[in-house]
């Protein structure tokens, strides 16, 4: 990306930023409108993940592991870890769960929709149960 690219990411495609959450922890919040249909993280990193059981996870530092359980989504008795790692943890990956979301999941989990106007101040949030994993990988 050279200077105008990121002048018009700036200008046009950023709209969030990460603040305290109801849900507890840290949420992904709205910074300025959001409209229907818009991706809200255009241009964020679109790792695969790869799976892990509680029990293989079983001895990491206890501080690690609050911060998988903290951040990472928890289905089917897996944790679903980005395969670039958490040091460079995409903004998207701060979206908290809600059984009443505003975002919708497109792509096999890879991306978000706004299913409504987003409005400055607003926490944005998804449906866990939605996502798609098909494409990633679980390692017994």
């Amino acid at each position: 990306m050279d200077k105008d690219d990121l002048l018009n990411q700036l200008k046009n495609y950023i709209y969030c930023r990460l603040k305290p959450s109801k849900f507890g922890g840290v949420g992904v919040f709205a910074i300025r409108k959001i409209p229907a249909g818009v991706e809200p993280f255009l241009g964020s990193a679109q790792p695969k993940h790869i799976f892990f059981s509680v029990e293989q996870l079983e001895d990491l530092h206890p501080n690690v592991k609050r911060l998988v359980q903290d951040i990472v989504v928890y289905k089917n008795g897996v944790y679903h870890l980005p395969d670039n790692g958490l040091a460079q943890i995409d903004i998207a990956y701060y979206v908290n769960h809600s059984d009443s979301p505003n975002l919708k999941v497109r792509e096999d989990g890879h991306t978000f929709e706004a299913i409504t106007d987003i409005l400055e101040g607003e926490e944005l949030t998804a449906d866990y149960s939605t996502y798609n994993d098909e494409e990633d990988v679980f390692d017994r």
